[in-house]
């Protein structure tokens, strides 16, 4: 099964809405993973931190984060984007 039909799978979606949970509806990102949280709440993606334990994931292996954070964590930025 290829990843973007993993996705579909009812599996990721009661492993997506654990995270939800666990992470309080919250982005999880924090610059140099120290300092506050980012405040966002609206439109979270879970991130994979690696891709070694497609569905076995725990709570480790996942992160919440908003658009932008999700971005920057695929080294994306908004410069890039609008090329």
């Amino acid at each position: 099964m290829n990843y973007q039909a993993y996705l579909r799978t009812p599996h990721w979606r009661a492993t997506r809405l654990r995270k939800l949970a666990t992470a309080k509806h919250q982005c999880e990102f924090r610059r140099d993973g120290r300092g506050p949280r980012c405040q966002a709440r609206l439109g979270l993606q879970v991130h994979h931190r690696h891709y070694r334990s497609i569905g076995r994931e725990n709570d480790l292996d996942l992160e919440l984060l908003c658009p932008d954070h999700h971005r920057e964590r695929h080294g994306l930025n908004q410069v890039e984007l609008a090329s």
